[in-house]
């Protein structure tokens, strides 16, 4: 592993990634799967995600090794809607869940009508 790059570890973190793997949900898309592992800052997906962002409510990511602009990949309301299911499956605790918010946000972000430029 390259000594520059960044490595998120702590037991929380940890449990999210064990209660959010995409193994553990056999019905979660592709998409869906690589933008937890975006989430997460983990690599568990190949190609990972590297960017996501989100553009009057068009959600757009980049994959890893991709030099063409990004690709809309979903909705953003599908997105919230995905992710707050998924949180909401994985049986996790107060903590977790504040975290995997807090993750989320971090680096997809909370938008709510036009707002999402």
């Amino acid at each position: 592993m390259n000594a520059q790059q960044k490595v998120i570890s702590s037991p929380l973190h940890d449990v999210l990634v064990r209660k959010l793997h995409p193994d553990k949900f056999p019905r979660l898309s592709g998409v869906m799967a690589a933008v937890v592992v975006f989430v997460l800052d983990t690599t568990f997906i190949e190609p990972p995600i590297v960017e996501i962002k989100v553009e009057r409510g068009i959600v757009f990511a980049r994959a890893h090794g991709e030099l063409a602009p990004k690709l809309p990949i979903c909705q953003y309301a599908d997105l919230l809607r995905n992710w707050l299911g998924l949180i909401a499956a994985a049986d996790l605790t107060d903590n977790e869940f504040m975290e995997a918010h807090a993750l989320f946000a971090g680096r997809v972000g909370f938008f709510s009508g036009e707002a999402t430029t």
